[in-house]
């Protein structure tokens, strides 16, 4: 936990001091949140799919032309999902995707847009657990994500996306987490 709360006030450090120069130029940051729906994806087809919650910040900036941009974000994550042999689990990641995006623009307040990228996700702490993983849940969570959307008034944003983990929850089992997401974004600048 200490070593999530130092990357953090690094990051926030090295925002500011760069902020502050000309070096994020055209950077535009906001909020995020979803809803999701979550599961585990593994070989035996049994799972327990349930409702899944994010919210954080974002900071986006283009590359090499406008409409090419970078995105980053920081959210807090609850996933809860589980099959048959992990029971029912909640848990609380520290999700941090980057993705590469391209806006499509349609006029001077509308626009279409396309991400992907990879993600890493820390898990926190537990809230709820059917059976007692106690040492056998991964701390981290790997995997890639894909979102369509639209802005509109060059402030709001809606998409629908997923994710895909890579790595097992549990390493004894195949179960990785799979989402599928409804998403908001509010950009302050």
């Amino acid at each position: 936990m200490k070593r999530v709360f130092i990357l953090i006030a690094s990051l926030l450090i090295g925002v500011s001091a760069a902020a502050q120069s000309d070096f994020f130029g055209d950077m535009r940051y906001g909020v995020v949140g979803g809803l999701g729906y979550n599961s585990f994806q593994n070989i035996y087809g049994e799972q327990k799919p349930a409702l899944a919650i994010s919210a954080g910040a974002m900071a986006k900036t283009p590359i090499v032309v406008p409409e090419l941009y970078l995105q980053g974000e920081a959210k807090f994550t609850l996933r809860t999902a589980g099959n048959y042999y992990t029971g029912q689990m909640s848990n609380v990641y520290l999700t941090i995707p980057v993705r590469v995006g391209y806006d499509f623009e349609i006029n001077e307040d509308y626009s279409l847009f396309v991400e992907a990228g990879p993600y890493v996700g820390f898990r926190l702490f537990k809230t709820y657990h059917e059976i007692d993983h106690t040492g056998h849940i991964n701390f981290i969570d790997l995997g890639a994500g894909l979102n369509f959307g639209v802005q509109f008034l060059n402030q709001f944003r809606v998409s629908v996306g997923g994710d895909l983990g890579f790595i097992r929850v549990c390493p004894w089992d195949h179960a990785r987490n799979g989402s599928v997401w409804l998403g908001f974004t509010y950009l302050l600048n």
